[in-house]
């Protein structure tokens, strides 16, 4: 059901810390959120390096559910012929397109309003025979006897910590943007357990997510300005005709989206690491595109390579009493490199930074790319080590931090990512 005009589906993204993101806090300081942000980050961490070995399988998505300790990017879409607005967490880890339904047990915390089927006349469960149910491959998706003894297509999905998930399989209207697309499968959860959601929306590459019913094998977003809680232009896009802009490289489509980082260029000079640690070979290494994670991730000898670099730059400016080393900000065990000052006031001359990525794709970073305000008078680097949420994870992560002021796209048959920087107010 691709848009009759050929344009792509255009949904606004929210970022958690939104003034319209149901986790909005007004109360939060900077070095709240910073800590959220960092926090947040490790946890999101943690869930890809889990999945980096193991096939898409949601008994491991335990934090796409629990949005209460990841940040990235919610959407808000209209459910079923009574239009009900839900805010679903946006996942390119996941390929499960699920959102919750009445009647819901377990979960009391559960985001309002709940979709009630009932109420929509245009919602209807799946059977059993139906082509999504027999291929749903990994994703556990069966047919069962329920309790009144009907043969039903169900999923059920359960957690190490006690939280579950499971309902039934069903198609429904939903409202992405400005279009209506009808007769989407989706999985409609009626018990929830210890999950504070209302649902998630998976773009990975698979026969049962949204991308694959629509026929779609190109997306793209648009990440503004992370920090700016009043920011509203961040944008996701869904079709065959979303544009691959700018520098293009090579993508490795597994249960998530990888590229090759090669090289790291810091005020002209390339950084003396080994491209080896960053090249996906099997199920070790790579570099995960994610807007789940403020943080970017890579091996502890790459961050130690940069950090050194970003040190020579502050060493050898002029005023160099202005950035003095703040050793006080130590979570989860790694002690950051962080400066008294303020990015946008103090970083707008600061030398170029440049990740290279296979084909030569390369990507220019500025300094709000780089450095994370963690408060009014503190900025720290944006890169940690992966080695903290793992000692023996091989996987590298670029966060939405660095990928902010970029359009983003992925094509799925052709395996190209491409990037451009750009203003997302002035693209549609």
């Amino acid at each position: 059901r691709p848009r009759p005009d050929g344009r792509p589906l255009t949904i606004k993204l929210i970022h958690h810390h939104s003034t319209h993101s149901p986790y909005f806090r007004p109360n939060a300081s900077m070095k709240d959120l910073a800590n959220f942000d960092h926090d947040s980050s490790i946890y999101r961490a943690s869930l890809l390096v889990a999945n980096s070995n193991s096939s898409l399988q949601l008994n491991n998505l335990r934090l796409e559910l629990d949005l209460t300790k990841s940040g990235g990017f919610f959407a808000n879409i209209g459910v079923g012929s009574s239009y009900i607005l839900q805010m679903v967490y946006v996942d390119t880890g996941s390929s499960l397109f699920w959102i919750n339904c009445k009647p819901c047990g377990f979960n009391l915390r559960m985001p309002e309003p709940i979709f009630d089927p009932n109420t929509s006349s245009t919602f209807a469960f799946d059977n059993c025979h139906s082509n999504i149910c027999k291929a749903s491959g990994t994703v556990p998706i069966s047919c069962a006897f329920d309790l009144d003894n009907t043969y039903k297509c169900k999923f059920e999905v359960y957690y190490g910590d006690g939280s579950s998930c499971s309902g039934r399989v069903a198609r429904e209207q939903f409202v992405f943007g400005e279009q209506i697309l009808k007769g989407i499968f989706f999985g409609c959860s009626y018990k929830t357990k210890n999950i504070d959601s209302s649902g998630i929306l998976g773009l990975a590459d698979h026969s049962i997510s949204l991308l694959a019913q629509l026929g779609y094998r190109r997306f793209g977003y648009c990440i503004g300005n992370v920090s700016d809680t009043s920011y509203s232009n961040h944008k996701l896009f869904l079709g065959n005709s979303v544009a691959l802009l700018g520098y293009k490289t090579s993508l490795v489509v597994d249960t998530k989206y990888y590229i090759n980082l090669e090289k790291i260029m810091v005020n002209g000079d390339v950084l003396a690491i080994d491209s080896n640690i960053f090249k996906k070979k099997g199920n070790i290494g790579g570099m995960v595109v994610d807007t789940g994670s403020t943080y970017t991730y890579m091996p502890l000898l790459a961050v130690k390579s940069f950090e050194i670099a970003v040190m020579n730059i502050f060493d050898e400016d002029e005023d160099e009493d202005k950035f003095t080393i703040n050793n006080t900000f130590s979570r989860g065990g790694y002690m950051k490199l962080c400066y008294d000052g303020d990015v946008k006031q103090d970083l707008g001359s600061f030398p170029p930074v440049e990740l290279i990525f296979e084909r030569g794709a390369t990507m220019d970073l500025t300094a709000d790319n780089i450095f994370h305000q963690i408060s009014k008078s503190s900025f720290c680097l944006g890169i940690l080590p992966i080695e903290i949420v793992d000692k023996g994870a091989t996987i590298s992560i670029l966060g939405n931090l660095i990928q902010q002021q970029f359009f983003t796209s992925f094509d799925l048959d052709k395996k190209e990512f491409a990037f451009e920087r750009m203003d997302c107010a002035t693209w549609d």
